[in-house]
């Protein structure tokens, strides 16, 4: 999936986590991460963590992004990794591209 968003802006970005056969990941008790990065196995350009999230047996969760979150425009990675109690982890990766303002 490709994330896409304006330089500068505040953002709350909405995602619903799902499993490989396309039901929700109940989130009570898991703590997920958003990491963007330049791209894979880089220094970290920002990081949100969430242990609270919008609807827990749906999957939903929220990531407030800050207008310093959006600063640079560019091309980057995002990976979402949701950390259960009994130390699996889930991931899913995609392109996250922060749009230049035209100020």
């Amino acid at each position: 999936m490709t994330v896409t968003v304006k330089q500068g802006e505040k953002f709350t970005l909405s995602a619903t986590l799902k499993d490989s056969t396309g039901e929700p990941i109940p989130l009570a008790g898991t703590t997920v991460t958003l990491t963007v990065s330049p791209a894979f196995n880089r220094p970290v350009y920002f990081q949100i963590v969430q242990t609270t999230h919008v609807s827990p047996t749906t999957g939903q969760t929220t990531f407030p992004l800050t207008s310093e979150n959006l600063a640079d425009a560019g091309f980057y990675k995002y990976e979402v990794k949701v950390l259960f109690a009994d130390g699996d982890e889930k991931k899913e990766t995609g392109d996250f591209i922060i749009k230049p303002s035209l100020t």
